[in-house]
């Protein structure tokens, strides 16, 4: 009667212990802090490197600590995109999310600040993606607008002959 106590309390020890590793088996983290830092000067090799190890080895989630990171254009990811009504040219990529199957990205509050041509995020052939508290910005926009407060006549115009 013991030795029948113990083992079906042995068994039901293992079929939780059982339970509770299944419950967190589908959650494969990846900390963003193993390749960039916020105090990095440029993190777009870090960047790539990080989806790449994430892709390779199926992470289910990355997580960024908050700060500010840089991304500068001469290095980031690169692809041959095609865009609506812009030029079919290749385009760096900060956050290439490109055949990836139920990623979350925790931001944790960081800024991510592009420097050049950049595009921030692209989602491509994947499913399930979710990004959450993070922001992205530009370090300066590519295109100005202006406001004309007030027009000021040409006082003489000089006729060119060809």
């Amino acid at each position: 009667m013991l030795f029948h106590l113990f083992s079906r309390q042995l068994f039901l020890a293992i079929l939780g212990f059982g339970i509770s590793f299944l419950g967190f088996a589908g959650e494969k983290v990846l900390q963003a802090s193993e390749f960039i830092q916020s105090s990095d000067e440029d993190v777009d090799v870090g960047l790539y490197c990080l989806f790449q190890k994430a892709k390779k080895e199926n992470y289910t989630k990355i997580v960024f600590e908050k700060g500010t990171y840089h991304v500068y254009s001469d290095r980031a990811y690169d692809k041959f995109m095609f865009i609506s009504n812009h030029d079919s040219v290749r385009r760096k990529i900060a956050f290439p999310i490109i055949g990836f199957e139920g990623l979350e990205i925790e931001g944790g509050g960081a800024e991510f600040i592009m420097h050049g041509l950049v595009i921030p995020v692209v989602v491509e052939d994947s499913k399930g993606v979710i990004i959450r508290n993070l922001s992205f910005d530009h370090f300066r926009v590519t295109h100005s607008d202006s406001d004309f407060e007030k027009e000021k006549p040409i006082k003489s115009r000089k006729k060119i002959k060809y």
